[in-house]
């Protein structure tokens, strides 16, 4: 059985455990996702005729108000080796609790550093297609509670997926260091795998959705 049969019957096990009323539910299905050549680019000009004009890497510094997208290859999921493509966009608003005048930081009374809006396109290793999901949230600070022990930031939902993956929904965060190269918008992102990146591990909870049917009370059960 491949490994991605048995990714999707771990999300139906996921349905019947959850669904079976009186019975405690497991632990989500969970989804390691390994990035490499990850580029940040940061919008630092709003003059458009010098997007992608450099073919060298172009260094740039993140500021709070910035707004960013970021690609990356995927690499490997649940340890095994894949292909895919990260695809992110950020905007920068830096809270903290202790946040001092002239910092750039927001005050707050929690710690994050971007909202983002992100898709893991997962490829088999051959290139073939198997789904995409779609995550949403906040970057940095703690992860949220109940999340795998491998989670060490960031506060994300999965607001659903295709493929494989329609209709999951979850939540998700990063593990180990995010090392994301920051480069200029003037640079050519066609040269990103040539010029070099940097990497993340996004971890998934996945549950999946499906529709209700109804009883004779015209409520719904299972």
């Amino acid at each position: 059985m491949n490994r991605w049969s048995r990714i999707a019957q771990y999300l139906v096990l996921g349905v019947v455990f959850t669904t079976l009323r009186g019975q405690a539910e497991p632990h989500p299905p969970i989804l390691k996702v390994d990035i490499n050549n990850l580029v940040l680019y940061n919008y630092d000009t709003f003059d458009t005729s010098q997007f992608a004009t450099n073919a060298g890497p172009v260094s740039s510094m993140m500021k709070t108000y910035n707004y960013h997208i970021s690609v990356g290859d995927i690499a490997m999921v649940n340890g095994a080796p894949a292909k895919g493509t990260l695809l992110c966009t950020h905007t920068m608003f830096v809270l903290s609790p202790t946040a001092a005048r002239g910092s750039g930081k927001a005050i707050a009374d929690t710690s994050r550093s971007m909202v983002d809006d992100c898709s893991l396109e997962i490829l088999r290793e051959n290139g073939s297609p198997v789904g995409t999901i779609f995550i949403h949230g906040l970057f940095g600070g703690t992860p949220p509670p109940g999340a795998p022990p491998d989670v060490t930031l960031s506060n994300m939902i999965v607001i659903g997926g295709t493929g494989a993956f329609l209709g999951v929904h979850g939540q998700a965060g990063q593990s180990g260091p995010w090392t994301a190269r920051i480069a200029s918008v003037t640079e050519d992102p066609a040269n990103r795998q040539l010029n070099g990146g940097g990497a993340e591990s996004i971890v998934l909870q996945l549950l999946p959705t499906f529709p209700p049917e109804s009883d004779e009370r015209g409520g719904h059960g299972f």
